[in-house]
């Protein structure tokens, strides 16, 4: 018996379905809670740069000083950069800065977007380890993938998406659809 006792084997305990079924949806609501918080942290990022006036100064009166350094080593060759230096320098650091807060948007972005396609990846998974039992999952891959089309409207996905919308469909159009997908749903719990 004291054998037993410094074991370091666990003791397999007799888990009931209705224990394994509330333990699954608590599994599930952590891990679209998580999902839920990488993607509003990414997002926060996202807005922080894009709503930032800081850095769009910040990228301006960088690419205004650029600009003014290159007329002003430039203007021996060509004396008109001198005469016109602080417009062109002007013109350059809010272009520039547009340009250059584009570009820092833009990578954000992707990295918005890359986010929230590893949550969708994971969420499918988690979904078929679970044997599609779980409806949340589905749920959360659907408001993932909204999320998406609305930063990205001009995609190919989202423009499929749009033209496949049930709300946009026909009332018998919607109905075929919502059965087909109950009977997909359903076949892939009946394979268990």
């Amino acid at each position: 018996m004291w054998a037993q006792q410094l074991s370091l084997q666990k003791q397999t305990t007799k888990i009931s379905p209705a224990d394994k079924d509330a333990q699954a949806l608590i599994t599930a609501n952590v891990f679209i809670e998580g999902n839920r918080m990488r993607v509003l942290k990414s997002m926060e990022q996202y807005q922080a740069v894009a709503d930032s006036a800081y850095w769009n100064y910040g990228y301006m009166g960088g690419s205004m000083v650029t600009t003014m350094a290159i007329c002003l080593s430039l203007s021996g060759r060509l004396p008109l950069l001198q005469r016109y230096a602080s417009w062109i320098s002007l013109a350059g650091g809010y272009f520039g800065g547009k340009a250059a807060l584009g570009i820092h948007n833009a990578r954000n972005l992707s990295h918005v977007v890359n986010t929230i396609d590893s949550a969708i990846v994971e969420t499918r998974k988690m979904d078929e380890q679970y044997n599609f039992k779980i409806p949340d999952y589905a749920r959360e891959v659907e408001a993932l993938q909204r999320r998406k089309f609305e930063l990205l409207p001009t995609s190919a996905e989202a423009i499929e998406a749009r033209k496949n919308d049930l709300n946009n469909m026909p009332l018998d159009e919607k109905v075929d659809a919502l059965v087909e997908a109950y009977e997909k749903r359903r076949q892939a719990v009946g394979k268990e």
